[in-house]
C-alpha cells in the first residue's frame, strides 16, 4: 500500500508576484531599521522590520545590491496597484534589469548576466 504526504503549505506575507512581462513596479526586501536591502526572503518571515519596497521600473533604474542602502526617495513602501507588480526578481548583486527580463542584468552595466 502507497501512502500520499499532502503537499505542504507556507503563508507569505508577499502577495505573489504577477506573470505580467512589462513590470512596472518591481519590489525588493528592506531592513527598515538600516533602511538597507536583504534577501527577498526574509520579507516572509514574520520579523517586522522587514518589509517589501517597491521601484517604479525604469529601465535607467539601477537597484541596490543586498546590503546596500536604499534610497527612499525613489519607490515606496506602499504596494502599488495594479497587475505589472513584481515582488521579485531584482538581482542580488545589484545592477539594472531589462524591461520584461526580471532577474537578468542588461549587458555592459554590471547587473546578473553581463
Amino acid at each position: 500500500m502507497t501512502t500520499t504526504t499532502p503537499p505542504s503549505t507556507t503563508t507569505s506575507r508577499i502577495t505573489p508576484t504577477t506573470d505580467t512581462a512589462q513590470p512596472i513596479h518591481v519590489g525588493i526586501c528592506v531592513d527598515q531599521t538600516t533602511d538597507t536591502r536583504v534577501i527577498d526572503d526574509l520579507c516572509d518571515t514574520t520579523d517586522s522590520r522587514y518589509a517589501p519596497f517597491w521601484y517604479r521600473h525604469a529601465d535607467a533604474l539601477v537597484y541596490p545590491a543586498v546590503g546596500a542602502a536604499v534610497v527612499l526617495a525613489a519607490g515606496t513602501f506602499l504596494r502599488p496597484s495594479g497587475t505589472a507588480v513584481h515582488d521579485r526578481g531584482v538581482p542580488t548583486s545589484g545592477g539594472t534589469i531589462q524591461r520584461g527580463v526580471l532577474g537578468k542584468g542588461r549587458p555592459g552595466t554590471g547587473g546578473v548576466g553581463s
